[in-house]
């Protein structure tokens, strides 16, 4: 477990490594910040687009739901699901409205309401993958593994190249210390998507997990030889 602990830890600290994107400027951090104005002030423009539009049209729901997928670009998240709230009220059964709303009460860190919201998407439609996936992650997150994997099993089920239920799945039966289930997992992830960057990562580190695990084996059983060794040589003839 504690190997499974490191490969986890090792994973969450990788996570966003890259290298630097060049640029006309003089720093990465100086361009970062230059395009976060501009972005914002598209989105801030969309917005204002939505706006006049749901003026024009009140009580149309993909106006409300495209003004919350706005607003959660800015980071403007609570408000965004009201918009969501909204597009739902207009009309319960717009699945859209039900799976952008799962994704911004993630991004706040409420997963139990997300995995209601999912819950929803799949109650309307039983295949979508994304629902499906997204649910096993809010599950994984609460420390649910069991039903995580059930939900990364179904993406699988209704789409046996689904490279993110593979990967998924994978990644939580390491958090379990399955490794090598783990990497049966991220193997077929690859041959779905030879270049998918993180399930080569979590394969190396599950390959060097085994290796680690087969060297404490091996000191293991050569203690132990040593021991009876010890014991013979040690017996009265």
């Amino acid at each position: 477990m504690l190997l499974v602990s490191i490969l986890i830890t090792q994973l969450k600290v990788g996570a966003g490594r890259g290298k630097n994107n060049r640029s006309t400027f003089n720093s990465s951090g100086e361009f970062q910040t230059r395009m976060t104005i501009v972005n914002r002030k598209k989105y801030e423009a969309s917005i204002r687009e939505w706006e006049d539009a749901i003026k024009k049209d009140p009580n149309n729901e993909v106006l409300w739901n495209n003004k919350g997928v706005s607003l959660v670009r800015l980071g403007e998240i609570k408000e965004a699901i009201k918009c969501y709230n909204k597009a739902i009220k207009l009309n319960p059964s717009y699945e859209n409205a039900w799976f952008n709303k799962g994704k911004a009460y993630t991004k706040i860190d409420n997963h139990k309401e997300a995995i209601k919201c999912y819950d929803q998407v799949l109650k309307m439609n039983n295949t979508n993958v994304s629902a499906w996936n997204n649910k096993g992650i809010a599950l994984r997150t609460l420390g649910k593994f069991g039903e995580a994997i059930r939900c990364f099993q179904q993406t699988i089920k209704i789409n046996k190249n689904y490279e993110w239920g593979w990967h998924n799945k994978g990644f939580t039966l390491s958090e379990q210390g399955k490794v090598e289930e783990a990497l049966e997992c991220f193997n077929t992830a690859l041959e779905i998507n030879p270049n998918y960057q993180s399930a080569l990562r979590n394969r190396r580190r599950c390959l060097r997990i085994l290796e680690l695990q087969q060297k404490e084996v091996t000191i293991k059983r050569n203690r132990k030889e040593k021991k009876v060794k010890r014991k013979i040589r040690s017996k009265p003839k």
